[in-house]
């Protein structure tokens, strides 16, 4: 088809091929006009703009009839080629009938009449120059098409010899991900090679020039070995097909649609390049062991296996670590773990062990206390603990706002070890904040049993998520937000709005990202410091019991009694008589729409914050019979 196009767009020329024999004709008779010393220099340009004009359409139109699939999309490029090509012609016919004014119309009309010089209007140039023309094109056009189809042919130029694919998860095609290998360098079917996936797995890629397609087909269950027969019988054997083609390389289909043989559409990604398609070839992604080969992001760090929340095995993690707190633990059992975990989606908390004393008097010396990190109920670390990981460091990687559990198992009640935890690199930047400690006290040190069984009770914390440390940020010190457990700031952020391991990460977010969080954070932080006495604040065991139901139970903040809003944001604030007896909290002040603040008839003691002199808003300010101090 190609190369009857070919034939065809050079014997019937259209304005492309006009424009080409008009540029030769003029170039032909130039030494006449150079010796008649006509000024010619202004035609001399326009004779190469219609070269160039020329030879650019000739080049569309040759990759446009090498990309085309069927006749009718050549005819189809033909007509979209010839209609670009002779859009001059037709802009200056229209000049001429004055549609675009009629300065322009008459300046047309002047070029039309203007008498040109004997060189172009010379006949010199021979019809059979044209027809040289025509034919050196048409030539040079099928050559050139013909070598990019017989040369990679002949050499085998061009062909990747593996690449790999991995297909979705929600497939049935899971099994016939990985690498497939050219089998065929000896001998292939219609010029092209045959490709052989490198698992037990007897899946192979063929191309079939009748149907022009590349298909993958199951050779085990038909005994077919090229792609032809497989897709004829269209039975088991054939899996999926690609999109009509015929270029020699299958890699000039790897971004185009795949289909299965129901004529679903495949979610199917090829890789032609890295590791994984050099060594990494024979390992499997998503299998549960982590293979550095293709812990990289174009490989989903391994489908996930590196990474514990990622992780979908019974047996991941398993007998990985050999080497962690600095010390050589592969002597005393090694350990489970995914210290090569490099997902960037992963929050890092680390361990410090700030001292370990262990009982040196048992006579076993297979009996070590036992360190076990769980977060959001996945093993995240286990192992063994010996006194030489002293003053060390373990990092390990966590799902953003995961709720983990950090637990000592001791080998004797004698036992003693102190350790912190971290939250690395906390909201971005280089800081690590202290989440929380641990203290494993020793009977040798004469604590009652009572205690001794309380230190060995398992840290357990949340991790604030990286959206409402980006939000909180500019109102508060998030180096330190895990600290100071007893202020209305960490009661209202880990208990109300994270709600302490209570909410997914997707309803986090989706909080996070309510235009108004930054409201309903300083309304509850406002409403927890005005309900509460400083000395009380220790014995507050829940948020619970300080929000009355309506908020525990609604977060939509508008609907609240005692508060109004316009648009979303508070306008309006009503405590009066509400038997506060805390302070006024610096946070009112990021209620910056409020017009109304009723505060009246209650105990709330303590300065009256400077913020309040910021609220452009406020028109109303109730604060009488209180035993509040300071200027407003």
């Amino acid at each position: 088809v190609q190369v009857l196009s070919i034939i065809v767009y050079t014997v019937f020329a259209d304005y492309s091929m006009q424009d080409l024999i008009i540029a030769f004709n003029f170039f032909f008779n130039i030494k006449g006009a150079l010796n008649d010393t006509q000024r010619v220099g202004k035609m001399l340009l326009s004779a190469l703009l219609r070269l160039l004009q020329g030879l650019a359409a000739v080049v569309a139109t040759f990759f446009l009839i090498f990309t085309s699939l069927t006749a009718k999309d050549v005819v189809l490029n033909f007509a979209a080629i010839n209609f670009i090509s002779g859009l001059d012609d037709v802009a200056f016919s229209l000049v001429t009938t004055g549609i675009f004014g009629r300065r322009m119309k008459d300046k047309a009309l002047e070029i039309k009449d203007k008498h040109l010089p004997d060189c172009i209007l010379s006949s010199d140039f021979p019809m059979r120059g044209s027809w040289a023309v025509i034919l050196l094109v048409g030539v040079t056009m099928i050559a050139i098409g013909l070598s990019f189809i017989v040369v990679p042919q002949s050499q085998g130029e061009f062909l990747y010899e593996v690449f790999r694919i991995e297909f979705g998860e929600e497939t049935d095609f899971n099994k016939y991900s990985g690498c497939y290998h050219d089998e065929t360098s000896s001998s292939r079917f219609d010029g092209r090679p045959i490709y052989q996936l490198d698992t037990e797995e007897e899946a192979v890629f063929g191309y079939c020039k009748k149907e022009q397609r590349w298909y993958l087909f199951d050779s085990s269950k038909s005994g077919y070995e090229d792609a032809c027969a497989a897709a004829k019988e269209r039975g088991e054997s054939l899996l999926a097909y690609s999109s009509r083609t015929h270029s020699f390389d299958i890699e000039a289909i790897f971004s185009d649609p795949w289909f299965s043989r129901g004529h679903t559409p495949l979610d199917a990604t090829f890789f032609v390049d890295g590791d994984g398609v050099g060594i990494g070839c024979g390992k499997k992604i998503g299998d549960g062991r982590c293979d550095v080969e293709l812990n990289i992001d174009e490989f989903g760090f391994d489908g996930g296996d590196c990474c514990a929340s990622t992780c979908n095995h019974p047996y991941c993690g398993l007998g990985t670590i050999n080497y962690a707190f600095g010390t050589n633990v592969s002597s005393v059992g090694g350990g489970d773990g995914y210290q090569s975990c490099l997902d960037p989606s992963m929050e890092t908390i680390e361990i410090l062990f700030n001292f370990i004393d262990l009982d040196d008097s048992t006579d076993s010396t297979d009996s070590f206390p036992f360190l076990r990190v769980e977060c959001d109920g996945v093993t995240h670390l286990t192992l063994n603990i010996v006194e030489i990981m002293d003053n060390k460091t373990e990092t390990i990687y966590v799902s953003d706002g995961s709720s983990c559990t950090v637990g000592v198992t001791t080998a004797s009640a004698w036992d003693a070890m102190n350790y912190t935890i971290y939250h690395n690199k906390i909201g971005g930047v280089n800081n690590n904040a202290i989440i929380t400690t641990g203290n494993i006290i020793s009977l040798s040190h004469g604590v009652g049993w009572d205690s001794w069984v309380s230190s060995r009770k398992p840290s357990t914390f949340q991790l604030v998520p990286r959206c409402y440390l980006k939000k909180l940020r500019d109102y508060i010190d998030i180096n330190q937000i895990y600290a100071n457990e007893n202020t209305p700031q960490r009661m209202v952020i880990m208990d109300y709005l994270i709600g302490n391991g209570t909410k997914s990460i997707e309803t986090l977010t989706s909080e996070c990202e309510n235009p108004f969080f930054i409201e309903q954070y300083a309304l509850a932080v406002t409403y927890v410091s005005a309900k509460i006495a400083k000395v009380d604040i220790p014995n507050i065991s829940s948020i619970a019991n300080v929000f009355p139901e309506e908020m525990q139970d609604n977060r939509i903040h508008c609907s609240w009694s005692f508060v109004r809003c316009k648009s979303g944001h508070i306008t309006s604030l009503s405590l009066g008589y509400s038997g506060m007896k805390g302070t006024l909290a610096t946070e009112v002040g990021l209620l910056s729409k409020l017009t109304s603040l009723y505060m009246h008839d209650n105990s709330l003691s303590g300065p009256i914050p400077s913020e309040l002199g910021n609220m452009s808003n406020l028109e109303w300010l109730d604060l009488y019979y209180n035993s509040l101090s300071g200027p407003i």
